[in-house]
């Protein structure tokens, strides 16, 4: 049985840590040890910012996936390689291939960790491995919840990324934005960048961030300005040398145009967008296409200017305005009913699982999320 931490399944005693998922990854030959990674980790905006990120690596010319959380309608959506979803048969596949390792673990040693990998164990050690069968050269890989304890956790990213810290999760994460702000930023390896999307001293969750950033060893951490940040303004991103504490500014001239419409949405995109550039920058510092993009003015529009359909292909449900004509008595004559938006979902993925029936339980968890 596969346990679904995503549901809130967690059998007494048992402790969320990553030892399952890396005995896992260890059977399968390591795969997310053949690629480089964007880590991004957040409370708000991780699935965008990773978007944009893949979307301008792209436009580099590197090869890349994309790693996403949740799923909305399949769960192709998490999976993707240069902008396109896995289809069936290759989700299918990859899935097996992790399937198959959990059960021969489980087959040769039942007290490995490994016998025991949960829901997102699996489809992270799906998705790394057909990471490495597709040869990407980087990987952007959004965290499930939280970040020290997530399944992603199992990758030196050379950039770490930290979109914002609200108080959510607080059973799993911590009582405190600080706390939980310590807990996120649990991602960050030996000689990585550390990108954070908050104001550097905001308050005590950006300070406590940066803090455990540079405890776990971060080479650089680098903060939006407040103007990005904020509604108002228009300055870019900081950034610092870490152990040495001189600032020096670290300019993203494309992600601070001024908006005269006072609309949430465009304060909330404009961060996301100032904050992918401002992580695609740090990978410039890791990647030679990728700085040699960014001196040329044609490559970085495309990179930093992501194609809106694009955007929408790999953030489906994430980024449509529905505009429902929902009759006076809708809540009152659903209420109970058990069907929705959610069934229907469910009996369509149903038609892609696996044929083979000694699989067929174990596959159909993974898309079905039981």
């Amino acid at each position: 049985v596969l346990v679904n931490r995503e549901r809130g399944v967690r059998p007494a005693g048992w402790e969320v840590g990553t030892v399952e998922i890396r005995s896992l990854l260890t059977r399968l030959g390591d795969p997310q040890r053949t690629f480089r990674a964007v880590h991004v980790a957040g409370s708000k905006g991780k699935g965008s910012v990773a978007a944009r990120v893949a979307l301008g690596l792209r436009a580099a010319g590197l090869r890349v996936g994309l790693y996403m959380s949740p799923h909305v309608h399949t769960l192709n959506e998490r999976v993707s390689v240069d902008g396109a979803p896995f289809d069936d048969a290759q989700l299918a596949a990859a899935l097996h291939r992790a399937l198959d390792a959990r059960d021969a673990i489980e087959g040769d040693a039942p007290a490995n960790p490994g016998a025991a990998a949960s829901y997102f164990d699996v489809l992270t050690a799906s998705a790394f491995g057909a990471f490495a069968e597709a040869r990407v050269e980087w990987a952007v890989v959004e965290c499930g919840m939280g970040g020290l304890r997530d399944s992603t956790n199992v990758l030196s990213a050379p950039v770490c990324v930290l979109t914002n810290v609200y108080l959510e999760h607080s059973a799993q994460l911590g009582s405190s934005r600080s706390a939980i702000a310590a807990e996120k930023a649990g991602i960050v390896s030996p000689g990585a960048s550390f990108v954070m999307g908050m104001a550097e001293g905001e308050d005590e969750a950006a300070i406590e961030a940066m803090c455990v950033a540079r405890a776990r060893g971060a080479v650089r951490v680098c903060a939006l300005g407040a103007a990005d940040a904020m509604p108002e303004g228009s300055e870019a991103g900081r950034a610092t040398d870490a152990p040495n504490p001189q600032t020096h500014r670290s300019p993203c001239p494309h992600s601070t145009t001024q908006s005269n419409t006072p609309n949430p949405q465009n304060t909330v995109a404009r961060a996301n967008r100032a904050l992918a550039e401002l992580a695609l920058r740090e990978v410039a510092m890791h990647d030679p296409r990728v700085d040699a993009a960014f001196k040329n003015e044609t490559m970085m529009a495309k990179m930093l200017d992501v194609d809106e359909a694009d955007l929408r292909r790999l953030l489906p449900s994430r980024l449509e305005m529905l505009h429902l004509d929902v009759p006076a008595d809708a809540y009152n004559s659903t209420a109970g009913g058990g069907g929705g938006a959610n069934a229907g979902s469910s009996s369509s993925s149903s038609s892609s699982r696996s044929s083979s029936r000694s699989r067929r339980t174990q596959v159909d968890q993974c898309t079905s999320g039981k």
